[in-house]
C-alpha cells in the first residue's frame, strides 16, 4: 500500500489524470473485503475509480479451478453478456456472497468514490463539451435510481 501512495504522490507533481481500476469477487473474497477495496478506493488521491466483478476467463487457471470444484459451467454462462454489463447474473459469484450482494457493492462503491464534493466538483471542472455533462448526468440518474 505504501508504493501506490508513493507512487500517486510522484505521479501528482504531473498533470495526469490518475484512475483507478479494482476488481471485486475474487473467488475466496467476502463482503468485508470488498468494504474494504471500497474504503482504499476514497482514501487514494485518484480522478476516476472503476469497479469491476471478477469475470473468470475460460482457460485461466482461476477457471479451471473453479471449474473442477463444479462452481461455474462453461456451458451455462451467458456469454452474449458476458462483458456488456447486462449480465445481471455474473458468470461466478463467490461462496459467502450472493449476485445481489455483488451488484449492490458495485452500486455502493460508485457511490462512495464519485458522490464526494472534491471528486465531483474535478469531474466538472474537466468536462469540455456538451456530451460530457450527458454522461456525467447518466451516470448519476443510474446510480441513484437503481
Amino acid at each position: 500500500m505504501e508504493k501506490i501512495r508513493s507512487g500517486l504522490k510522484l505521479i501528482r507533481k504531473y498533470p495526469f489524470q490518475v484512475k483507478g481500476f479494482f476488481m471485486m469477487a475474487y473467488p475466496t473474497e467476502t463482503l468485508a473485503d470488498i468494504d474494504e477495496t471500497i474504503k482504499l478506493s476514497t482514501s487514494l488521491d485518484l480522478d476516476q475509480a472503476f469497479f469491476s466483478v471478477f469475470i473468470p476467463i475460460p482457460g485461466t487457471k482461476e477457471f479451471i479451478q473453479l471449474e473442477k470444484e463444479g462452481k461455474i459451467d462453461v456451458n451455462t454462462c451467458d456469454w452474449d453478456n458476458f462483458y456488456s454489463g447486462k449480465n445481471t447474473n455474473p458468470p461466478f459469484v463467490p461462496d459467502s456472497l450472493t449476485a445481489d450482494d455483488l451488484r449492490k457493492a458495485s452500486s455502493r462503491a460508485f457511490k462512495a468514490f464519485y458522490f464526494r464534493p472534491a471528486i465531483a466538483l474535478r469531474l466538472l471542472r474537466r468536462i469540455s463539451n456538451f456530451n460530457e455533462i450527458k454522461i456525467i448526468f447518466r451516470l448519476a440518474r443510474s446510480l441513484l435510481f437503481k
